[in-house]
């Protein structure tokens, strides 16, 4: 996965700064400046895409930009500065100083957090089949109900400029991690905080809740929340007081990250691994790349013990030829798992998407599906979608002559790879099929039993390969699968200025939209496009995974909209602009943007939650109430 190309806001670009190196003290301006010119000018002063401008960095809160060298999505980069040297970055590029923790933007709750009857259960796909489909009982409403939602509450995220932690939601209350490391118990109709834990990075997967019963943890007396962070740690905590049961590290790369989310069935919590550190970090034309590999763990529920480990690539990194450096070249690498996993309980198995490689030798397990046994995590079958797709960001996301750069791939892929998991229907008239969406706008089913195609086909008529693509997930109701879709190919025409919206950033693609498909089929029902969408309002790139009801499925957009579609026709029920300022509750005040987070989107109890970001602090969650 490349995230110099990702269809995400401004927010998410803002997390790609190279190593800064700035002083502390005004007299030592001058050598901050050459610092900067040094380490960091090819990207933030030439509109580099992917590299928000230095004007953009300098809207940021000092913490934010210590945070994202040293636990966000930059650690990889900044693992080797020293702690002195990545604060005075963070005074260069905000003169102000990093403070010892968050700042208080928090409105505790005065009564105590109950969840001992709950016998909830959330999770990124809501279904271990990844429908993301909520059924009456646990939405609290209807698709007639739609229309009276409105605004209740939002919070804001300290120190956080992309927020991508999809919430829980159990018994009153939202569980939701953030881009500081930070995870939070909120009250679900006023906000308020009940507890904090602070995890060792980033927490971009979704909050996964099971209640006590359903895992038989007699250390709980309420339930227990999963989830793992940007250093590869997996983390079971009490859900009703924020404690620590365990915490177990699935991989020692140090550039490995968990960017999915885990996956807990039958006494197990299954955790993808994914690495965007290496990827970027082969911008730097001396790294020896690559060596990371995706994988699969398997992790007992109740003590952490790790039950099985499945790599992507079974064969570790070996040097395959020296570059134009004389470094070594290692391969092969990357496939990386971006997604939660899906489960097939009837089938023992559990279906996984895969990215592309990173460097030479191109291997078959890039860019595909794979079914493994939930017991052993034996391959049961493979189905490489897209084969000799190998990239790093040595590639062409900094240089024009990329074949030529000493960590590009002799060969480079269009890194069109899975970003998102697949989806298992059940059809109305028996049986299943699986429904898979890629980067290159393809869309598939294929039969579980052994992977092949059941049909196949690409959304958008544009030969560009970033024309529209499928990044975080899908949503099903009933037969009709809803698939986002947004083209992500730069519009270098347009600075990257931080007041400029997403949707001018990236190049204009008529395939933008939101499409419902027939999951037997895949034929087309409807589809609101950019085109075709509202009377006088466009419809934006769709980049975050919708979220379905009966009778309706909500999506937001790019540019801030979120909005209602009626299942059956795609007629807009409901929507509401998300960017611009919100007073928040703790009497701050949060900024919407954007809505682009892989499970940015989330309802229970007659609410819709929704993450809204404008890369600049504070993020926000909104809340919604039809009451």
């Amino acid at each position: 996965m490349r995230a110099a190309r990702s269809p995400v806001t401004i927010a998410l670009l803002v997390v790609l700064l190279w190593g800064v190196l700035a002083p502390a003290a005004a007299e030592e301006q001058s050598v901050g400046e050459r610092l900067f010119e040094s380490h960091c000018a090819r990207c933030h002063e030439n509109g580099v895409q992917g590299a928000p401008m230095k004007s953009l960095l300098r809207q940021m809160t000092p913490n934010a930009i210590y945070n994202t060298l040293t636990k966000g999505a930059m650690r990889f980069q900044g693992r080797e500065i020293p702690d002195g040297d990545l604060r005075q970055i963070a005074f260069y590029l905000t003169q102000r100083e990093v403070a010892s923790g968050e700042l208080p933007t928090f409105a505790s709750c005065r009564r105590k957090l109950r969840l001992s009857d709950q016998k909830a259960s959330a999770g990124w796909g809501i279904e271990a089949s990844n429908t993301r489909f909520v059924d009456r009982e646990h939405a609290g409403m209807a698709a007639a109900d739609v229309g009276h939602l409105k605004l209740a509450w939002a919070f804001a995220f300290p120190d956080s400029v992309g927020v991508r932690s999809q919430p829980a939601v159990a018994g009153g209350v939202v569980f939701v991690g953030s881009q500081s490391g930070s995870v939070y118990a909120l009250d679900a109709h006023t906000g308020c905080l009940y507890w904090k834990f602070d995890a060792a990075g980033e927490v971009r997967g979704a909050i996964t809740y099971r209640d006590r019963d359903a895992r038989g943890l007699e250390s709980s007396r309420t339930g227990i929340l999963y989830f793992g962070d940007a250093f590869a740690n997996v983390y079971a905590v009490d859900a009703g007081t924020g404690g620590l049961l365990w915490r177990v590290k699935v991989d020692s790369h140090p550039a490995a990250r968990i960017a999915g989310s885990p996956a807990v069935f039958g006494g197990r919590v299954y955790v993808p691994l994914g690495s965007w550190g290496e990827e970027l970090a082969a911008a730097s034309a001396d790294y020896v790349c690559c060596t990371f590999r995706g994988s699969l763990t398997a992790i007992e529920h109740r003590t952490g013990k790790i039950l099985w480990k499945r790599y992507t690539v079974p064969t570790a990194a070996v040097e395959q030829y020296r570059n134009s450096l004389g470094k070594p070249q290692m391969g092969p690498s990357g496939a990386g798992i971006w997604s939660t996993p899906t489960i097939d309980a009837r089938r023992g198995s559990i279906y996984l998407t895969t990215g592309n490689n990173y460097s030479d030798p191109v291997d078959d397990n890039s860019d595909a599906m794979f079914a493994l046994s939930l017991k052993t995590g034996r391959v049961r079958w493979k189905h490489q979608i897209l084969p000799d797709d190998v990239y790093n960001d040595g590639c062409g996301a900094i240089y024009n002559d990329a074949p030529n750069r000493p960590t590009c791939p002799k060969t480079p892929g269009p890194d069109a790879d899975f970003t998102a998991p697949p989806v298992l229907v059940a059809l109305s008239g028996g049986g299943e099929i699986l429904v898979a969406g890629q980067k290159s706008s393809d869309i598939m089913g294929l039969d579980p039993n052994d992977g092949h195609f059941v049909w196949k086909y690409r959304i958008s008529h544009d030969p560009a390969p970033m024309s529209g693509g499928v990044w975080f997930g899908m949503a099903v109701d009933g037969d009709t699968v809803f698939v986002p879709v947004t083209g992500t190919e730069r519009n270098r025409s347009v600075p990257m200025d931080p007041n400029t919206h997403l949707d001018q950033i990236y190049k204009f693609s008529a395939a933008n939209g939101l499409y419902a498909l027939e999951a037997r089929t895949g034929a087309i029902k409807w589809a609101r496009t950019a085109a075709a969408c509202e009377p006088g309002i466009e419809c934006k790139g769709f980049a975050a995974a919708p979220v379905a009801i009966a009778g309706a499925v909500f999506a937001g957009s790019i540019d801030g909209i979120v909005r209602a579609f009626a299942s059956s026709t795609g007629k807009i029920l409901w929507s509401f602009d998300t960017s611009r300022e919100f007073p928040a509750v703790g009497g701050k005040t949060g900024t919407g943007g954007a809505i682009w987070g892989a499970g940015a989107l989330m309802m229970a109890d007659g609410m819709l939650f929704v993450h809204s970001s404008a890369a600049r602090p504070q993020s926000v969650l909104l809340a919604f109430s039809i009451h």
